[in-house]
């Protein structure tokens, strides 16, 4: 089921809509509606809660699963990811409210986000090993298309767990530890440090004694 809380208090949240299977909100782009995902019968599909008419719809249901909606920061689209068990994720926009032809951004990536002016769009792709963050340049008028890709990052990151600050200057993904490093005083990265021990099995006798 769905619901909301308010935040800072103790108060119980509260139920906005009860579906069949699951459902996990998504993007919650402006005060009147929340994206979200629901499973029907044997997909994923995207839906829509309408705080003004206190119920939910169906966006988009078509024979795959379409997850991870983002609202563009005008309104007028929505990106997502499609996938089957046969075919990988790819990136896809479709119009809003009303979903008319998808338009591909790229046949391998999941989890878009939107740069703040709408004119990029964000994605992950490849292996979790070796995933790159790609942004990928739109253009909007009079036809859809994309003009340029570029790499950003290229890491063993969470795709599934970023998002893009409001003034679309940096990033936040969690990552290993191995992936970024420590800091050191001033900032810089920390080197990586080895610690060797000598005599490691003379020094263990001295602690439990001998015979144990």
């Amino acid at each position: 089921d769905l619901f909301v809380k308010n935040f800072g208090d103790d108060a119980a949240p509260e139920l906005l809509i009860s579906l069949p299977g699951d459902q996990q909100a998504y993007d919650w782009p402006t005060d009147d509606i929340i994206l979200f995902e629901s499973w029907g019968s044997d997909s994923w599909n995207i839906w829509v809660y309408d705080f003004a008419a206190d119920s939910a719809y169906p966006y988009l249901e078509v024979e795959a699963n379409v997850t991870n909606p983002k609202l563009s920061p005008d309104g007028r689209r929505v990106a997502y990811a499609q996938w089957t068990q046969r075919s990988p994720s790819g990136i896809y926009v479709r119009s809003f409210p009303d979903p008319r032809q998808p338009e591909l951004v790229s046949a391998t990536g999941s989890h878009p986000r939107w740069s703040p002016d709408g004119g990029t769009l964000y994605y992950w792709a490849g292996p979790v090993a070796a995933r790159n963050l790609v942004s990928a340049q739109l253009r909007l008028q009079p036809s859809f298309a994309v003009t340029a890709t570029d790499t950003i990052l290229t890491g063993s990151f969470d795709a599934s767990a970023w998002d893009i600050h409001p003034d679309g200057d940096r990033f936040i993904v969690p990552a290993p530890r191995s992936e970024v490093g420590g800091s050191g005083p001033g900032g810089e990265p920390e080197p990586i440090r080895f610690v060797v021990a000598v005599n490691w099995f003379e020094e263990l006798l001295t602690i439990v004694g001998e015979g144990r």
